[in-house]
């Protein structure tokens, strides 16, 4: 697939998935509105790293991974929500894609591992530190991107999470005991996991 293709796949996957989202909760401001320059880099940064992807032949799962990361960021940022209206279209699409490109095992042990260490994290912390819906787009980011380019994407995203939560609390515009919603820095480490992966 060439970059030009997969990265109108992508906008077409972030259309899809961003009206999903509003369709499952109207209360939201609206998750493809551009509204601010963080939502604006979500969004072209993952562009921009499909077509580094598609280079290396891991375009079209990528374009899906990468489009439920950043809408699900944008949601997850705005009302605290990572929607099953995104991330379970988002898994389908990833398997069957495998699934055609003839690595489903890649992909489900990817998912596995993903998925699999958030899924501890939120059973460990009894929700409080993980919810599912991180799990699920941890599943999603496994499967498309594999177990060992999964795991960096974690890694990044708990590593600019830490750093994020250490300067709001420096600055006091958080609290000790306040949640930190997780999901735009598992976009961050996708975007940057896929850049890497895509070097």
């Amino acid at each position: 697939m060439e970059s030009s293709l997969v990265i109108v796949f992508y906008v077409a996957c972030v259309a899809v998935l961003g009206v999903l989202a509003l369709c499952r909760a109207r209360v939201l401001e609206g998750a493809l509105v551009m509204r601010d320059m963080r939502a604006l880099l979500f969004y072209t940064l993952g562009g921009a790293a499909c077509g580094m992807l598609a280079r290396h032949g891991n375009g079209a799962a990528a374009a899906v991974a990468l489009a439920c990361a950043v809408v699900s960021a944008r949601t997850d940022a705005q009302c605290g929500y990572i929607f099953d209206v995104v991330t379970l279209p988002s898994a389908i699409a990833v398997v069957c894609i495998a699934l055609v490109e003839g690595n489903l095992s890649t992909a489900l042990f990817g998912a596995s591992v993903a998925g699999g260490s958030l899924a501890l994290l939120h059973v460990f912390s009894g929700g409080r530190g993980m919810g599912l819906g991180d799990v699920k787009l941890a599943l999603v980011l496994g499967g498309a991107f594999g177990p060992l380019v999964g795991l960096l994407a974690l890694a990044v995203a708990f590593v600019v999470g830490a750093l994020t939560a250490i300067a709001l609390l420096f600055t006091r515009r958080v609290h000790r005991g306040d949640s930190v919603r997780f999901g735009p820095f598992l976009a961050a480490g996708a975007i940057a996991a896929s850049v890497a992966q895509g070097w």
